[in-house]
């Protein structure tokens, strides 16, 4: 009976895995929301990343090739899209916000081919781990999953 109920709930999806899916995007989602801004000073590490990838977008060489310029160039790409006082913070906290969901997916299925559907505990765990969520609130996106 309840998964007749389950089923015709998640009917557009066609599998209970893709209900799964659609559930941890809901709660990564709902994290990303909840923690975006969370932490308004960045750490050190954040302006390093900027300037490597402001160097490398101007043509210049980098003064250090101590952080991968990959993110600060992601960041740069898209704090042209985003508004306010430090645009570059904002878009490492949204670049931070649309990865975190797309990771716990990840968790998710990669889990799956070892753990079957018991991952989707994997996958909530480590995204409700506290020092996930403290990386989290930074906006280097950088992960420890």
């Amino acid at each position: 009976m309840i998964l007749e109920r389950w089923h015709c709930f998640c009917g557009v999806f066609r599998t209970f895995g893709g209900c799964i899916i659609v559930i941890l995007l809901a709660f990564g989602i709902y994290q990303s929301v909840l923690y975006f801004g969370h932490k308004i000073v960045p750490n050190s590490d954040f302006p390093a990343f900027v300037r490597v990838a402001r160097q490398l977008l101007s043509f210049e060489v980098p003064s250090s090739f101590k952080r991968v310029p990959v993110l600060g160039i992601l960041q740069i790409g898209l704090s042209k899209f985003v508004s306010g006082d430090h645009p570059e913070l904002t878009a490492g906290w949204l670049l931070n916000a649309i990865l975190h969901p797309l990771s716990i997916v990840l968790l998710y299925l990669v889990g799956k081919r070892f753990l079957g559907y018991r991952a989707v505990w994997f996958a909530l765990i480590a995204g409700i781990n506290p020092w996930i969520l403290n990386l989290f609130r930074e906006p280097i996106a950088e992960k420890q999953h």
